[in-house]
């Protein structure tokens, strides 16, 4: 196992009290499960699913070995874009809403009885259907990764269900408030988040009341925690954002919550790494403070040989390809890219910690 230790307090922008966040690496998965994309941690089972392509398959994974150790089949299960599972006392819930190109028409979320899953002589269950459309939403012209009507988060709370969309265009989330009834709605904004990165999956503990998003940005995985809230005003209560060091694949996809502010989060297979099964585990979750700004200026963003970095510290400071290649790496407030050829790069500004404290797209000419 991979562990890996983020101090908060040598963030300059937190409160002043010591917390540790562990990371570890538990097992890479099955091939079965490498697009894995939603996780439930159900009965002492660790349940997940395939993406886009991926059938209409649920997967039990020993965590010992990341080996499938059992596969149910949602016999009457649509399977477009499968991105997300959650589940309450009752139900089961897969979100087919994966919409890259934001002209669904057809979203939907599947409705499985725990009791149908838990006890099947023959692996095999029957779905509930529940349809929905965003109020929002009047144009369906195709847009690919520039869309914010894609969905890749979703958790229960209460009596409803709640969405996290995935926005490209602006790399928010908006939160649209679902019913668990079968039906067909049209659902609308409640809360807002600025991620600064793409959402990919949520995890929701009711005994501690904190949810987990988790995501990317460009080759950036990140976290982003929140805890203090009431009712479903999410945006109202303590948010956290990390960009730990996760092996294998940046594109961390689902996550589901232990208890004890403990998480499992899981990524899917990319060219730049494979998928592995993570853990996060975070003391005295209650009084990690609220995420202030770090105050870091990248400049400019059109460069043709010094990149600046203006802060309250010096900062290891280093430049990836598109495709996810280390080009330049340097420690201090600027770095000369005078020879590396033109292009657009991704920046990427940590701490001495290796804690990402801030990204940028730039432009090489």
């Amino acid at each position: 196992m991979k562990r890996i230790a983020l101090f908060l307090s040598s963030i300059p922008s937190f409160a002043a009290m010591a917390q540790e966040i562990t990371v570890t690496t538990v097992v890479p998965l099955d091939g079965l499960v490498w697009e894995t994309s939603g996780l439930i941690w159900l009965e002492d089972r660790l349940i997940t699913h395939n993406d886009s392509g991926g059938g209409h398959y649920l997967y039990e994974i020993d965590t010992a070995d990341g080996e499938v150790m059992r596969t149910v089949i949602v016999a009457n299960a649509a399977t477009s874009d499968w991105e997300d599972i959650c589940y309450d006392d009752d139900y089961i819930y897969i979100g087919d809403f994966g919409n890259n190109a934001g002209t669904r028409t057809d979203l939907r979320i599947f409705r499985v009885a725990i009791t149908d899953y838990l006890t099947t002589p023959n692996d095999t269950v029957y779905c509930d259907t529940i349809a929905f459309n965003y109020a929002d939403q009047v144009d369906f012209e195709p847009g690919v990764y520039t869309t914010n009507y894609d969905a890749e988060a979703i958790i229960a709370h209460n009596d409803s269900l709640y969405l996290f969309s995935k926005n490209w265009g602006n790399q928010e989330t908006n939160v649209y408030s679902i019913p668990k009834e079968p039906g067909t709605y049209t659902v609308s904004i409640v809360d807002n988040f600025d991620t600064n990165g793409l959402v990919c999956g949520a995890a929701y503990d009711p005994e501690k009341n904190e949810i987990l998003l988790c995501g990317y940005n460009f080759i950036t995985p990140f976290v982003f925690f929140i805890k203090g809230f009431s009712g479903n005003e999410f945006s109202e209560g303590d948010l956290l954002r990390l960009s730990p060091a996760f092996e294998g694949s940046f594109q961390i996809e689902g996550s589901t919550a232990l208890g004890g502010h403990s998480f499992f989060v899981s990524s899917e297979k990319v060219d730049t790494g494979n998928s592995f099964l993570h853990r996060i585990d975070i003391d005295n979750f209650a009084s990690i403070p609220m995420l202030q700004d770090h105050l870091i200026k990248i400049y400019p963003s059109r460069v043709k040989k010094d990149l600046v970095v203006f802060g309250d510290s010096e900062y290891q400071i280093r430049v990836f390809s598109t495709t996810g290649l280390l080009i330049a790496n340097d420690f201090g407030n600027r770095i000369d890219l005078s020879a590396i050829a033109r292009g657009v790069y991704i920046v990427h500004v940590s701490n001495k910690e290796g804690v990402v404290l801030a990204t940028k797209k730039i432009l090489k000419y």
